[in-house]
């Protein structure tokens, strides 16, 4: 499977209705692999951190004003805020 990630509320309505024999024991495997994937909100954010790169100079160390970092940089920020609005539903 692709996306191996499902959430436990999803699966403990599932396990609900399995118990209320609403759904056959037989199709249970297919209604788990069409459950909608979720993910770790935590390490999504992580990875696209570490994306960031700093804007300065490789070999002295200092600031400079690389326009294409900073707006990569921006993006990936814009990228985590997205990710954590998620969070607030």
């Amino acid at each position: 499977m692709e996306n191996d990630l499902i959430r436990k509320s999803d699966v403990l309505k599932l396990i609900d209705d399995v118990h209320k024999d609403k759904i056959n024991l037989s199709d249970l495997s297919q209604y788990i692999i069409s459950m909608p994937a979720a993910y770790s909100v935590e390490n999504v954010i992580e990875a696209l951190s570490k994306d960031i790169e700093p804007n300065v100079d490789g070999d002295t160390g200092e600031h400079c004003n690389n326009w294409v970092v900073d707006m990569v940089n921006e993006l990936i920020e814009r990228h985590i805020r997205i990710v954590k609005m998620g969070l607030k539903k």
